[in-house]
């Protein structure tokens, strides 16, 4: 299977005071307690790095630690959740940019109590609110 290095960013104007911050998407299935955890850089937005299968495209968004979901300023597509249209980013990893990677295996990280937090309150404030991504 071919991967690429895919950078998301997300700036400090969309961070709306928030302290803490996770990508989540179709490539962990929009599973907060499988977010990928955002880096502080020193202009205040935030990054992280993750290796996708080639060939395809990935819709995702931002939880944010006060439970709001943002876009970054990328490709967006509309989606339906619950028959409602929401915005999501879209990033397309095309064949070409892929390299081969090797099978590693990697050490599943426990849950933060943070990360567990953020999701509980994630789920209870999506079922009041047909505007949050999937909570399952």
């Amino acid at each position: 299977m071919m991967t690429t290095k895919v950078r998301f960013t997300l700036p400090a104007s969309n961070l709306m005071d928030a302290s803490e911050c996770i990508l989540v998407g179709e490539f962990n299935n929009w599973n907060p307690e499988e977010g990928i955890a955002l880096q502080w850089k020193e202009d205040g937005s935030l990054h992280a790095e993750v290796e996708l299968p080639a060939g395809k495209e990935y819709q995702y968004r931002y939880l944010l630690s006060n439970g709001r979901w943002v876009n970054d300023n990328s490709e967006k597509v509309m989606a339906e959740f619950y028959g409602y249209p929401v915005e999501n980013c879209m990033v397309r990893i095309p064949e070409a940019d892929a390299k081969p990677v090797e099978k590693k295996i990697r050490k599943v990280k426990a849950v933060s109590k943070q990360k567990k937090k953020l999701q509980r309150m994630t789920c209870q404030r999506s079922r009041a609110s047909v505007r949050r991504p999937h909570c399952f």
